[in-house]
């Protein structure tokens, strides 16, 4: 599907989200301006009231595949390549149809429905993959490939002036054929669907088997992009392979016997900054070009939740769901009965960015932006029955610009309260992961920048002419910024800011090491030698990262800021593979 249009089109689009004609849209302007002028202030809410909640697993009792094996997907009635039956795609076929068979289909129901974020607040009209929020976890292997059809059965919100009923598909970091990734045009309808093929393959096929272990899904509908994730359209995607295989008792010598039990001791979460109107509703400034800031803290679609845990070693696989706030996470031990903070904790990082890193690190915090995951592991069998802690935010943002460079005393900021429970510490299966613990080889940087003599590239994110830009140009997807050569080469990519906004830059398909930050080595320890795909520009901040090549498929794909406001608002630029 083509969708080009001039960018008066695009802002006239993005004003009528969610409204059923064009009139409720005049009729909402003026109010909706004065409370771009004034920020809501969200009802008050009790909190660590409701449980942390755990999304349901593709592949489970909640979501079973149509069909399993050999020729599954014949089990989609006219599942030949193509996406909507109606025929508006210009993708006609899955390239890897042939060399990757899927083995397992699944149908998926996208729609709107009523979610409650505090057990005080009404339920607010929400959008959601397989009818929840977050959506479901995919949980997959590497080698088994699979079909999803995406049913776009949504109907146009009635509360609150945002989002559209339609919706692109981004599975975040998977090496997935361009036809399968997402394209920000690649957009369904309503009353259609879209085949994705996700081909489970590991990068290059290299000997370091460059694969990723925590990703997640999202709407990435071209101009509403922001809108539609922050009305529900995520979700988590697992993938385990030999090294982390989901089973902490793994009898192969290469299993890393990492915490394992989903929902159990392996626990993704997603955090979030909603705010809501005076109502109880939720609401989004679709006025706002600068980036949406909201006023309370969630987990999983639940504000302020607590979790019980056993005394034993868990594993969080932590991911940032912000339109556009950063994030710095402490772990705070606080007194059970008073409740004043006691101690920080340090991290014990083994992932970013969904890559298991080459050695398990300690971080004292983890600084963290839209997009970003983090997988750590925590051993509560060190503390007591009754002891308390606390994940916390202290990193204070009023505005999309970016943090204000305060960071806020233990105790603020409180997101998830985790109380310790009883259960003995030797029912624990999983290996310990010391600061050190040897986890996945990082590909091999063969030269250092100053003598690298490949492809560069460089990239400037700033605005001007009220949009957002890359190298000074707003996005145009009708055509490519450039085009990369399959199997063509390592290159170096340079990534700078501008004006002391932060940018969260996502760049499609392959992955990158982060060489230097403002000339030097990355200061952060989870950074060095560290696969990402997702890289936090600081301000005026410029990054070197380093790109092995472009490998396995072809076609179109895209760079963006992951602030989704500034994507929205022409942050985005097309590349192909050819």
């Amino acid at each position: 599907m083509s969708n080009q249009t001039d960018l008066s089109k695009r802002s006239f689009l993005r004003f009528a989200a969610g409204s059923a004609a064009t009139a409720a849209v005049l009729e909402t302007t003026a109010s909706t301006a004065a409370a771009a002028q004034t920020p809501l202030t969200s009802p008050a809410t009790t909190p660590w009231v409701q449980s942390l909640p755990v999304p349901n697993a593709v592949g489970g009792a909640a979501i079973a595949a149509v069909a399993s094996g050999s020729g599954c997907e014949k089990a989609l009635p006219n599942f030949n390549g193509c996406t909507c039956p109606t025929g508006e795609t210009t993708n006609a076929t899955h390239q890897a149809l042939a060399a990757c068979p899927p083995m397992d289909a699944y149908e998926i129901d996208i729609r709107t429905i009523q979610h409650k974020w505090h057990p005080k607040l009404p339920a607010s009209e929400m959008f959601g993959y397989g009818g929840t929020v977050p959506g479901p976890t995919f949980m997959a292997k590497y080698g088994r490939p699979f079909v999803v059809r995406f049913h776009n059965n949504m109907t146009a919100p009635t509360k609150g002036n945002f989002s559209i009923p339609q919706t692109a598909i981004h599975f975040h970091n998977l090496h997935a054929p361009a036809e399968s990734d997402g394209y920000p045009d690649d957009y369904i309808p309503q009353g259609t669907y879209r085949d994705h093929h996700y081909v489970m393959y590991q990068a290059g096929k290299d000997t370091l088997r460059e694969v990723n272990n925590t990703m997640w899904y999202h709407c990435h509908r071209h101009d509403f992009t922001s809108h539609n994730v922050y009305r529900g359209l995520a979700g988590f995607f697992l993938a385990f392979d030999e090294l982390d295989s989901g089973d902490e008792k793994d009898s192969n010598p290469k299993a890393l016997r990492l915490p394992s039990g989903y929902g159990k001791y392996d626990l993704p979460i997603v955090f979030q900054d909603p705010m809501f109107d005076a109502s109880g509703q939720l609401a989004f400034d679709p006025f706002n070009t600068d980036g949406i800031i909201g006023d309370k803290f969630a987990a999983n679609g639940a504000i302020q939740p607590f979790l019980n845990v056993d005394r034993r070693r868990y594993r969080f696989r932590f991911l940032v769901g912000s339109v556009s706030r950063v994030w710095q996470l402490h772990l705070s031990q606080a007194d059970p009965k008073t409740d004043k903070p006691l101690k920080d904790l340090a991290w014990t990082a083994i992932a970013n960015d969904g890559n298991l890193l080459p050695k398990a690190v300690s971080m004292p915090n983890l600084l963290t932006s839209p997009a970003t995951r983090h997988d750590v592991v925590i051993d509560f069998s060190q503390f007591k029955k009754g002891d308390v802690l606390y994940i916390e935010n202290r990193m204070e943002q009023v505005n999309g610009r970016g943090p204000t460079g305060t960071i806020l005393p233990a105790g603020s900021g409180r997101v998830l309260k985790i109380i310790v429970g009883d259960l003995p510490s030797q029912l624990d299966s999983s290996l310990p992961v010391a600061v050190g613990r040897a986890l996945r080889p990082a590909p091999p940087v063969p030269v250092s920048s100053a003598k690298f003599t490949g492809t560069r590239r460089n990239f400037k994110f700033d605005r001007g002419n009220g949009v957002w830009t890359v190298n000074g140009i707003p996005v145009d997807l009708s055509k490519p910024s450039f085009t990369i050569p399959k199997n063509g080469g390592p290159e170096i990519w340079t990534l700078s800011g501008s004006g002391g906004w932060w940018h969260p830059i996502h760049i499609h398909f392959e992955e990158a090491i982060i060489l230097t930050r403002d000339g030097k080595p990355t200061p952060f320890a989870n950074e060095v030698n560290a696969r990402k795909d997702v890289f936090l520009v600081r301000g005026s901040e410029t990054i070197e990262i380093y790109y092995q090549g472009f490998r396995d498929f072809t076609g179109h794909y895209v760079m963006h800021c992951h602030n989704t406001v500034h994507e929205d608002h022409a942050m985005m630029l097309r590349w192909d593979i050819a």
